[in-house]
């Protein structure tokens, strides 16, 4: 009697489960939902798994099965749903994600014109009021700019072969120091590797389930498993593989670098910022502008410079007492994380290499040693020099298909005044040979300078990354790419290491004495920001080069573990 009493009660409960699905009829949100309550998960993701793509209804239902999951503890099987959804916009939904778009800041530039009128620094001879020398400031403004629009070049269309890649072998890999289906140990990331093979949506799902289960980023997963040149890139129709030889990652100056090549390997969270930016079509950097307050007290400075009351000698260092502290805003991405502040460094540190406050590598001239090799024209005079890091386009190749894209050239140059003005469709300005001559002298050292000082890695490594969301954005045929980079952007605001926001920065002022003939030069300059704009990393055009399409076998088959996100290929 017993199993007979047991065997009715479920007939019972069947039956009534029976007609509850009858009593839904057709909607699966009901049902879908109706089977959550009921704790009959593997139902709900089943009936999930049949609701229709269009207008992301298959996207909705996973995450609201997604989040049933989570909330009853089943962080595991949650984390299986996740990786079902593509749009960006329901993942956020199903992890109850806090993050929202990147705030833009203002994206505004110091006018330095203000600056030119007010500060005056004398360029003359010994005695100042004896010749009654016309006086100029000569600010650094702008720093760093990230465009969507200028990061890349033409794309021209090549044959695979011309490329040096083959997409099935990469999919078919066999490698030799580890398995495809076992996890790799925590350091393996580090070592050299002819064709390392990372998938980003197997990052992002990787991600997601760390989110889950409270778990931090791996380090291999914030330095994108040691990749600092992006060789390859293959659009696949559900994944995005970036495809690059590693030399072995080593700790120089306390920076990761890559011990073949000396650059820093790609950041999560750079290409997170970079792929906000691309999708918005919005750029991002910093300022770094004199307060009001600043350029009143340098006015004042300036006139008793010019009556004798203050001595030359205490000029540099009392013009920077008056400007004070400049004000620094971060737009276009968060203030407070490691992006942030590596961007005011970056330009920071190169306004010191500009004025001499910072050495250069040997041989390396600085803006100081161009006003001297130059004296004979003149001190500069009545010149604003602007300088700032923007982007330099790559050059992009692709097979016919437009599934494979080589990239390769360096992705950042520094520049200056009159190529912002031509961007900006304003006349240009007289041009100041000094600064042409250090920008020219800055980019063809950049290597030098780099190894020198890693923050200039650093910002390489930033524009690689832009690079690499714009030609996603740009080329992609598939919107689940374009969704892969939205789910990419939103990691931003995930496990950032939060810095403190930078909100001031000393100003920096120098006094540089040049002779030309009998006359002694008194020569005193004054520091400005950055500026990170996508828009120029890439050209619109493309040239076919079609036997690239070889690349795609070789990465086609992608390891059987789940977590397995990078993978090393053969050659």
């Amino acid at each position: 009697m017993k199993l007979l009493f047991r065997f009715r009660i479920v007939l019972t409960l069947t039956f009534a489960l029976m007609c509850a699905e009858q009593s839904l009829g057709d909607d699966p949100s009901a049902q879908i939902s109706h089977y959550l309550r009921s704790g009959a998960f593997a139902a709900a993701r089943e009936l999930a798994s049949q609701v229709p793509v269009t207008n992301g209804q298959r996207d909705e239902a996973f995450a609201q099965v997604a989040r049933a999951q989570m909330r009853s503890g089943e962080l595991a099987a949650s984390s299986d749903t996740l990786r079902e959804i593509e749009s960006s916009q329901y993942r956020e939904l199903a992890t109850e994600a806090s993050s929202t778009d990147n705030p833009s800041g203002g994206g505004s530039f110091a006018d330095f014109d203000s600056l030119m009128q007010l500060i005056q620094t004398t360029v003359a001879p010994d005695t100042w009021e004896a010749l009654g020398g016309p006086s100029t400031m000569a600010p650094y403004a702008q720093g760093i700019l990230v465009d969507p629009n200028g990061l890349v070049s033409e794309v021209n269309t090549v044959n695979g072969r011309d490329l040096g890649i083959d997409v099935a072998q990469i999919l078919d890999s066999n490698p030799v120091t580890d398995s495809l289906n076992t996890t790799p140990q925590p350091n393996q990331w580090r070592l050299p590797s002819p064709q390392r093979v990372v998938s980003l949506r197997r990052l992002r799902d990787e991600t997601a389930r760390r989110e889950l289960i409270g778990l931090p980023l791996a380090e291999s997963m914030y330095y994108l498993a040691g990749i600092s040149e992006i060789h390859h890139l293959v659009m696949l129709p559900d994944d995005v593989l970036i495809v690059s030889p590693v030399g072995g990652i080593q700790s120089r100056q306390g920076w990761l670098v890559d011990a073949r090549t000396g650059r820093h390997p790609l950041r999560l969270d750079f290409l997170a910022a970079a792929s906000g930016s691309a999708l918005a079509n919005r750029p991002f950097g910093c300022t770094i502008d004199p307060t009001h307050d600043g350029l009143l007290r340098a006015q004042q400075f300036a006139a008793d410079v010019q009556s004798d009351a203050i001595p030359i000698g205490v000029a540099a260092d009392q013009l920077a007492a008056a400007l004070g502290k400049q004000s620094v805003e971060v737009f276009g991405t968060p203030a407070n994380t490691t992006l942030g502040m590596l961007m005011v460094e970056a330009d920071r540190h190169m306004k010191r290499l500009a004025l001499g406050d910072a050495e250069m590598p040997d041989g390396v001239s600085n803006y100081l040693n161009f006003v001297d090799k130059m004296i004979e024209r003149g001190p500069p005079a009545d010149v604003l020099i602007r300088l700032w890091f923007t982007a330099h386009p790559q050059t992009i190749q692709s097979d016919a298909a437009g599934q494979v894209f080589a990239i390769s050239g360096q992705p950042l140059r520094l520049s200056g005044q009159n190529e912002r003005e031509a961007q900006a469709g304003r006349q240009r300005v007289a041009d100041d040979p000094r600064t042409i001559a250090f920008i020219t002298e800055f980019n063809d050292h950049f290597e030098a300078i780099r190894s020198m000082y890693p923050v200039y890695g650093a910002m390489e490594s930033l524009y690689r990354a832009a690079g690499v969301a714009q030609v996603v954005n740009r080329f992609s045929k598939d919107d689940a790419n374009r969704e892969l980079l939205a789910s990419i952007a939103r990691l931003e605001s995930f496990d950032h290491q939060l810095r403190p926001t930078p909100e001031f920065v000393n100003s920096i002022a120098v006094l540089h004495n040049v002779r030309s003939g009998r006359k002694i030069h008194h020569i005193l300059l004054a520091s400005g920001g950055v500026l990170v704009d996508l828009q120029h990393t890439v050209s619109a055009r493309t040239q076919t080069y079609p036997t690239l399409a070889a690349v795609v076998g070789r990465v086609q088959e992608q390891p059987i573990a789940i977590g397995r996100w990078w993978w090393d290929a053969a050659p």
